[in-house]
């Protein structure tokens, strides 16, 4: 493969990991000129979009903005360059799973992920959109208001250590006059996890991400979500009901406990943004339902059931 030299660092593609709408995401060895070397993930804009000024644009505008939020949940940007004459960002490589890479592995072994690390997976990414919302940046006055607006199973990985990141903000939306992008030729999302508003055309605010981690929630206790749920509020808020209510167990010591979590996650996941919780609120939630929990923690988890995974 291609062993393009970006300034004092030199860049070894060595596999291709995964492949969106935009771009291929690429294991790689970084060496600088010292001779160091490490393992990297690269993630370098496809070629049918290289004539798209926006797609562009927003591949830098991500790049920028992953370098501003620095949170320990959130993915870490090393640099921006080019491969091939192609946009790259270089990335920290996370050694582990996507979230959609673990549910399928569960249901083909008829195995579910332990009560505690789901609430514990929950208050991660509820803390990395809390950052990425109400964190001012080093250097600005303020907040950025990123909106993800792609929180889906995928765009979450875990370490085999048991560390979360949320990966792709090469969708969000944001508030820098140093952004380049800014067209809105393009809905940028995944259907089954869109918000209502969103999927009727609104660009979508915060509570459009808290939506998105409500239905992952779910999903992640069990629950199964075959298709989009319905936009119309009222058979959407029956429908998020009958899939809470379905949910074999939560994990929880008692019913006080269960019933919390039930209105927590109904308020996640409801048709009217203004009754949604926002990320700070979720973060302390899913802290307290991780310390009531029974489980393995998620570090625990990972030992025995990440790492197998990544290792295949």
């Amino acid at each position: 493969m291609a062993n393009p030299t970006t300034g004092r660092r030199e860049i070894t593609l060595l596999q291709e990991r995964s492949s969106g709408t935009f771009a291929r995401v690429h294991l790689a060895r970084a060496t600088d000129s010292g001779g160091l070397s490490r393992i990297v993930a690269v993630k370098v804009l496809k070629e049918r979009w290289n004539d798209t000024a926006d797609i562009i644009a927003r591949t830098r505008d991500e790049a920028q903005l992953l370098a501003s939020l620095q949170h320990q949940n959130i993915v870490r940007v090393e640099a921006i360059t080019e491969i091939d004459g192609l946009p790259a960002i270089i990335m920290e490589f996370v050694h582990g799973v996507d979230l959609s890479e673990l549910l399928t592995s569960n249901e083909q072994l008829n195995r579910r992920i332990p009560p505690r690390a789901v609430y514990e997976i929950a208050e991660h990414i509820a803390s990395a959109l809390a950052a990425a919302w109400f964190k001012v940046p080093i250097g600005k006055s303020d907040p950025l208001r990123v909106v993800h607006r792609d929180i889906k199973p995928s765009n979450v990985m875990i370490s085999t250590e048991g560390e979360l990141r949320v990966l792709d903000f090469g969708t969000a939306r944001f508030e820098d006059q140093s952004r380049i992008a800014q067209t809105e030729a393009f809905r940028f999302g995944s259907l089954k996890y869109m918000s209502p508003e969103r999927r009727e055309g609104a660009r979508g605010d915060h509570g459009a991400d808290i939506y998105s981690l409500g239905l992952l929630i779910i999903e992640l206790l069990g629950g199964r979500i075959r298709q989009p749920l319905p936009v119309d509020a009222g058979s959407h808020d029956t429908a998020v009901l009958k899939l809470i209510d379905a949910i074999p167990d939560f994990g929880l010591p008692n019913s006080g406990w269960d019933n919390s979590l039930r209105e927590t996650l109904n308020r996640l996941c409801s048709s009217d943004p203004d009754h949604r919780l926002d990320a700070r609120q979720t973060v302390k939630l899913m802290r307290a339902f991780k310390e009531q929990a029974h489980g393995d923690c998620l570090v625990a988890f990972a030992e025995v059931s990440i790492a197998p995974i990544a290792a295949s």
